[in-house]
């Protein structure tokens, strides 16, 4: 646990407390005086959440080892779009890939340049929106959308997977981690069940009354409060890709038997009762990325 890493990360959390402008999420910005309603709102702790964050580099560094499964790691050129507080970013350029972080939060990404320095990583971060990214097409062998779709409005969903999408190279690979709109629960926001399901504008409604509604201005939706976030469905994320073939089997690994092993390494060797009926699951119920959604694409074509 790096001095110097908790110190950085406290002042972010010292800002988060105080009365100035903060970035909530990788695309949200909570307005001045609002951090009160915030805090209450995700029981914040600071300990906690520094504690959170600095564990999150080497929690990164073990989906590697499943995104190392498709395509090699070290040298491939690979775009994390939200980069948030850098532990993708930096896991994968310790593992030595060529990194470019991309957030809308200034201040996030010079903690993810002072993150890189202390793991003695490289990492190279750029201002900007997913929507257009700075980019040339077809740059990259993988590209990261990792808990970032839910904080964009529906109607934008897809033509940021479009645009992710085409910053990949031919082969090249996208991993997407967003929550399922078809999961009966809303994990992300109320934690009710079925809410999710109903028209926007009653979600709201139901969010505010019950005091679930979320606290945050999203620069993705315009500046507008959120109040609830809109999750897709991987029948949508798959529409918006056209051009890619779906690689993963369960959840964001190529089969069960991977799953297995790699849990295995780490002594939690799953049952043979759980690998059968996950093995039934996703070869005869197509439960592949259900709740959430967590997959890896592979554009296809020249």
């Amino acid at each position: 646990m790096n001095d110097a890493e908790r110190a950085a990360l406290r002042a972010i959390a010292s800002r988060l407390a105080g009365d100035t402008s903060y970035r909530a999420a990788i695309l949200s910005e909570l307005e001045r005086g609002q951090f009160r309603e915030f805090r209450r709102y995700w029981a914040f702790e600071e300990e906690a959440w520094v504690s959170k964050h600095l564990d999150e580099v080497r929690r990164r560094a073990e989906l590697l080892e499943v995104l190392a499964l498709y395509a090699p790691i070290a040298n491939a050129r690979v775009l994390v779009i939200g980069a948030g507080f850098g532990a993708e970013a930096v896991a994968l350029a310790r593992a030595g890939a060529r990194v470019a972080a991309l957030d809308l939060d200034r201040e996030l990404l010079r903690f993810v340049g002072r993150r890189a320095r202390e793991h003695d990583a490289r990492c190279a971060r750029f201002v900007g929106d997913g929507l257009r990214p700075p980019f040339r097409a077809a740059s990259f062998d993988w590209v990261l959308l990792r808990q970032v779709l839910e904080h964009v409005p529906r109607a934008r969903q897809a033509p940021l997977l479009a645009a992710a999408g085409a910053l990949l190279r031919p082969g090249g690979h996208l991993f997407v981690d967003t929550p399922n709109r078809r999961d009966p629960i809303d994990r992300h926001d109320t934690g009710l069940p079925f809410v999710h399901w109903l028209p926007r504008a009653l979600r709201v409604r139901i969010a505010k009354r019950l005091g679930r509604a979320v606290p945050t201005y999203e620069a993705g939706a315009d500046g507008a409060q959120v109040h609830v976030h809109d999750f897709a469905t991987l029948r949508e994320v798959r529409r918006a890709l056209p051009g890619f073939e779906m690689c993963s089997r369960y959840k964001e690994y190529p089969s069960v038997a991977a799953w297995a092993e790699l849990r295995a390494r780490e002594g939690r060797r799953p049952s043979a009762v759980r690998r059968a009926a996950l093995e039934v699951g996703v070869r005869w119920l197509g439960l592949a990325g259900w709740v959430p959604i967590r997959v890896v694409l592979r554009r296809t074509g020249e």
